[in-house]
């Protein structure tokens, strides 16, 4: 089966050179906006970071209890829902929830407009204990006050000991994640404690 006969465009009237170019536009839009899959888990994981949660209701279907800065109205609840397209023909009543559905534009706002927007997270092997890694602008001037270097320190400091280091924290910012699901809990206790691991990397 062909996209455009899945596919929520009606192509009805297009011929095959503006199905090309269609693929084409559906394409370059998924390397932008992420897969079916990259939607899905950044609903998931933004939904329960701020304080909600995302629950499988069947295949390809789900159900929400959103928190309170993203809810429209007092309604807590929100679905059914699906992010298969395909899925979204095939059963009425279903929202389908894309790049550009509104809640999915909401959760980007808020992150965005909160500290949350500059940070990221990642899963990285060789981190025992969870922290933060706070990146530092170093500019070293002239005597007349030109700036001659610059560079970026990283430092790292982790939940527990609250011990700055600066080697990890070089190896955390140029690490590459892992495949996994993090700690909801972990990640909403280190957003609590970054004002008191911004204190210590400051003393570093």
């Amino acid at each position: 089966q062909e996209w455009y006969e899945r596919s929520l465009i009606d192509t009805s009237t297009f011929d095959q050179k503006s199905r090309e170019r269609i693929r084409e536009v559906m394409d370059e839009s998924e390397d932008v906006y992420g897969t079916e899959a990259d939607i899905r888990e950044f609903v998931e994981r933004g939904v329960e970071a701020l304080g909600g949660d995302v629950e499988k209701a069947g295949s390809s279907l789900y159900r929400a209890r959103l928190p309170r800065s993203l809810r429209q109205g007092t309604d807590e609840e929100y679905g059914p829902f699906t992010f298969s397209r395909e899925f979204a023909m095939d059963h009425d009543g279903i929202d389908y929830v894309s790049p550009d559905d509104e809640l999915v534009q909401r959760l980007m706002q808020q992150i965005l407009d909160s500290e949350h927007g500059g940070a990221g997270l990642k899963l990285l092997p060789f981190v025992d204990e969870p922290g933060i890694a706070y990146n530092y602008r170093v500019t070293f001037e002239d005597g007349t006050g030109d700036v001659i270097r610059e560079e970026m320190i990283p430092v790292y400091v982790d939940s527990r000991h609250r011990d700055p280091r600066q080697r990890l924290g070089r190896r955390v910012v140029h690490g590459d994640s892992v495949s996994g699901s993090p700690d909801a809990d972990r990640v909403r206790a280190l957003i609590q404690q970054r004002d008191r691991l911004r204190t210590a990397a400051d003393r570093y």
